[in-house]
């Protein structure tokens, strides 16, 4: 059903009066043509918003064969014209977070699509005693909050997500356990999209030394492993972080790696942690070495050797040439490693996206933020039809973040938040079902700021 809204023919649409554009004062500003991006996105918004009631109604009918279904949105979708909007991108919002007891400001590392075609995500308050929550979703944003975190033993303030080989939950908290100091849960669901069965299971309690200390990155390995990371604690003189390992059920937990700083010139506070096509884990830390200290992009093979593949800072101690501050990285289908930088970029100081071969032999800055309508603080960055798409948590046009893409070395915004009932602050943005792509925002959504979750679809 959405593919079939997703993939209508954009045909030119001129509204038939002057369209009144929702600005951040308040107020109105008025479009004749229908060409200026503003008006774009307006007419695009409430079309999606139609169409997201169209979809919700169908999904409570009564028709109850499939053919039904079928020919109810053919017809519709027969009748259905959007606007060519060019690089503009259509959002619908699918849900406003209500906050206690329902989730409330989702985090960066909370949003997954498990193999029950369900949204899993996490947030980082709400839940029925505001210590976070775990929540699903349908693609038609029909929400329910499947596990509210007690802030005691099972841990408080989730901070990662990932689905795992055997198709359950896994993610972390950076508060709580038996000392307080973060765990590491499962949480099993059911084979279609449906409420959680089970109870979550704490499969680990960190306690604040050598093991390190809220955790906030997962990766569940090809070797059936998970590893993660902590920015803090660790072995040595200088405990500035650790990768872990964990078996699925629990057992065999060890400190995978300590991270020394830039005296030992390996990094330090890890802040992101992928799997490579290679089987190597890649991942991104502050520090570097003592003479530039802008951060660092490592490698470290499922043996437990780390290689720092690239130090930022090449041109100045502050970053601005290369940038500074790495916080995310994804591998393409290409092999190359793409990411995101927090700061970087003088004067403006608003972040990179930067591209990496694996063996750290080429490294590109690919675009600089200026910090104003092209965004601020650029975040996840994912790959499709060979573009790169990513969010900006500040900057755009009202100063809420933005959806950006990046193609043939040219930027653009797709879509700037207004910090309304779209949402503010996006942090999560990941790729759906038949070329949608979800994503979260942090605050905003209701009164209350609670956040949203959305659905766009790109260009």
């Amino acid at each position: 059903m959405v593919a079939l809204l997703e993939n209508l023919p954009m045909e030119p649409f001129t509204p038939s009066h002057a369209a009144a554009v929702p600005i951040e004062s308040g107020g109105f500003r008025r479009c004749s043509d229908g060409k200026h991006s503003t008006c774009q996105q307006f007419w695009v918004s409430r079309l999606a918003r139609a169409a997201s009631k169209f979809f919700r109604a169908l999904e409570r009918s009564r028709v109850g064969t499939l053919f039904g279904r079928l020919t109810l949105v053919i017809t519709a979708a027969s009748a259905l014209t959007l606007p060519a909007i060019g690089e503009a991108a259509a959002l619908m919002t699918e849900y406003n977070f209500a906050g206690q007891p329902d989730a409330a400001n989702p985090t960066a590392k909370g949003l997954v699509l498990a193999a029950n075609m369900c949204l899993y995500g996490i947030s980082r308050n709400g839940g029925a005693n505001n210590a976070g929550a775990i929540f699903r979703s349908t693609i038609l944003g029909k929400e329910t909050v499947v596990y509210s975190f007690g802030g005691e033993t099972d841990g408080k303030n989730p901070t990662s997500i990932v689905v795992g080989g055997d198709r359950g939950l896994y993610g972390t908290t950076e508060f709580g356990g038996s000392t307080g100091n973060g765990t590491i849960w499962k949480l099993t669901v059911n084979s279609a999209c449906g409420p959680a069965i089970g109870t979550l299971t704490t499969l680990y309690s960190f306690t604040g030394g050598t093991d390190g200390n809220s955790p906030d990155n997962l990766v569940y390995a090809r070797d059936g492993n998970l590893y993660g990371t902590t920015p803090t604690g660790g072995t040595g003189a200088r405990p500035l972080g650790t990768i872990f390992k964990l078996s699925p059920s629990g057992s065999g937990f060890a400190t995978f790696y300590s991270f020394a700083g830039r005296y030992a010139n390996d990094g330090e506070n890890p802040t992101s942690l992928i799997q490579g096509s290679d089987g190597n884990l890649y991942g991104t830390a502050g520090g570097g070495d003592s003479r530039r200290g802008a951060g660092a992009i490592f490698r470290i093979t499922v043996a437990g050797v780390e290689t720092v593949t690239h130090k930022f800072g090449a041109n100045y101690h502050d970053g601005s040439g290369d940038g500074n501050g790495p916080i995310s990285l994804t591998q393409g289908g290409d092999g190359i490693l793409y990411g995101t930088t927090a700061g970087g970029n003088l004067p403006s100081n608003g972040g990179t996206v930067f591209e990496l071969t694996p063996d750290g032999t080429t490294f590109s800055t690919l675009y600089g933020f200026s910090g104003g309508n092209d965004g601020l603080v650029p975040k996840v960055v994912l790959l499709k039809n060979g573009d790169l798409y990513g969010i900006t948590s500040d900057g755009g046009d009202y100063n809420f973040g933005s959806i950006f893409k990046i193609a043939g070395g040219v930027k653009s915004v797709l879509y700037s938040f207004t910090g309304v009932t779209d949402g503010a602050e996006p942090l999560a943005l990941i790729p759906g079902l038949l070329g949608a792509v979800y994503g979260t925002t942090s605050t905003a959504g209701n009164s209350n700021n609670d956040g949203t979750l959305f659905r766009v679809t790109i260009p």
